[in-house]
């Protein structure tokens, strides 16, 4: 279950974030506000709700924020070990961060398959590497969408290193984008 639309990744990207706010929010009575958005979405679950009370509470106020009404306390206990794992069930970065990456792609991939887009190697997909203008404007992108401490300058050098070293697909990429950091 996604609320991804294909027409706007960076919207669906900017989304993302606003619902893993929504779920630090949510975690009422716990230092989950002390936190950067970074901290707390590789934060275990269950070190920030430790109690059943607190993990109640979380999925209440997580499901009226975000509307994922499925929530359960074996998904934060058990399931999920992080905020991001838990959003990333219901709503997955890596698919807007593909579709966004694919948009901005050579024309050849952004015509054809999306199976071959995700086997392309980043040579390919954006000539130039990190220093070229289609991947310059990528991170543009990028930075405008993602949170600004999930999007540090130490991010986006080992992104960048990634997207120049030879043999990288977009397959492994894409998953480090979204794994964010």
């Amino acid at each position: 279950m996604s609320n991804l639309s294909p027409a706007d990744p960076l919207d669906d990207i900017k989304a993302w974030f606003v619902h893993l706010r929504a779920f630090r929010s949510a975690c009422v009575g716990t230092n989950a506000m002390d936190m950067n958005l970074l901290t707390f979405a590789n934060a275990a679950i269950t070190s920030v709700l430790p109690t059943s009370a607190e993990q109640n509470n979380f999925i209440v106020s997580a499901v009226d924020a975000t509307g994922y009404n499925d929530m359960a306390v074996s998904d934060l206990s058990t399931t999920y070990k992080t905020f991001e794992a838990l959003l990333d069930h219901w709503n997955p970065l890596i698919t807007p961060i593909a579709l966004y990456l694919w948009s901005l792609s050579v024309p050849s991939l952004q015509g054809g398959a999306s199976a071959d887009f995700w086997k392309a190697l980043i040579s390919t997909a954006f000539p130039g590497g990190s220093k070229g203008v289609a991947w310059t404007g990528v991170m543009n992108g990028l930075a405008s969408a993602f949170a600004p401490e999930c999007f540090t300058a130490a991010f986006q050098t080992k992104v960048n290193a990634a997207v120049d070293a030879a043999g990288t697909k977009i397959s492994d990429l894409v998953p480090q984008i979204a794994g964010l950091g």
